[in-house]
């Protein structure tokens, strides 16, 4: 049995990693409708390396490097499933990762868009949950605090994530994060799952976007300017600045040393200035 989802894989120059997380759907418990490999412009010779999945996957290429937002929404716009989900070519699904959402959705008629956990595996291996608990609804003021879900944790209706635009393309980060707040900004009924349902391996000499500290920040303060007007709705009048604030402190942190450790105090400043923000408040299971 085939669920009406269109799994949307971009990918650019990566051929060595592809098949690993092409694998991952390919064994997925509850078959998707298509899989959707979204080449972005990658050399000629890698290219020609997708070929090899040609048999069970749509190759697609894109018309010039739209980058991975721009990716996404391209595939978004040939799928033919009534759900989409997405996976970055160097991550993989958990094997019930398509039948725990789809039976979740079977359930809950109302959710047009549901996220989830991951597991984060060290380059020693190590394993990690991160994500929230319990499997709940989520609110405009958890999208301001944190990423709603991770694009590779997202499922949504496919005439929603058109008609809302998709990931934002001006983007090169931070994308998911932005599209979260946007889909609660305008009511869209969105839940979790308190589980893990991609692992998302760290390090290994790998290009990634979350060990570019300055893009990561950068993009995370444009996103909270972006969305000024939710802030102060949810947090009040400084609600902006004090999201900022939570920003530099989070980020200055992980970056550490003279920058980190300025970055960091910037953020303190803000954060006795105009104040905190409201801690999370415990919330009841959807289940």
């Amino acid at each position: 049995m085939k669920a009406s989802v269109s799994v949307i894989v971009p990918h650019h120059n990566r051929p060595d990693m592809v098949g690993r997380a092409l694998e991952s759907i390919r064994s997925q418990t509850l078959q998707p409708l298509e899989i959707l490999l979204v080449d972005d412009c990658s050399k000629p010779e890698n290219w020609s390396r997708l070929q090899e999945y040609a048999s069970w996957t749509t190759l697609l290429s894109t018309p010039s490097n739209l980058g991975l937002s721009g990716a996404r929404n391209f595939g978004a716009q040939q799928a033919r499933g009534e759900w989409i989900a997405f996976l970055d070519d160097d991550d993989c699904y958990v094997p019930e990762k398509l039948e725990h959402q789809m039976a979740y959705l079977q359930q809950h008629a109302e959710v047009q868009a549901l996220g989830g956990g991951l597991t984060m595996i060290g380059p020693d291996g190590q394993q990690e949950y991160w994500g929230g608990k319990p499997t709940r609804s989520l609110t405009l003021a958890d999208g301001l605090r944190q990423t709603a879900s991770m694009a590779q944790a997202l499922i949504i209706r496919r005439d929603l994530f058109l008609t809302m635009g998709g990931f934002d393309c001006s983007l090169r980060s931070m994308e998911d994060y932005e599209l979260g707040i946007r889909l609660l900004s305008a009511g869209v009924v969105m839940h979790t799952l308190g589980e893990p349902l991609f692992l998302y391996y760290l390090g290994g000499g790998r290009d990634q976007l979350t060990k570019n500290w300055t893009r990561m920040i950068g993009s995370e303060l444009w996103v909270i300017h972006k969305h000024a007007k939710d802030a102060r709705k949810v947090f009040g009048v400084f609600g902006e600045l004090r999201l900022m604030a939570a920003c530099c402190r989070k980020w200055g942190i992980r970056r550490g040393r003279w920058i980190g450790r300025g970055t960091w105090l910037i953020g303190t400043i803000l954060r006795t200035l105009f104040g905190e923000i409201p801690a999370a408040k415990a919330h009841a299971s959807c289940e």
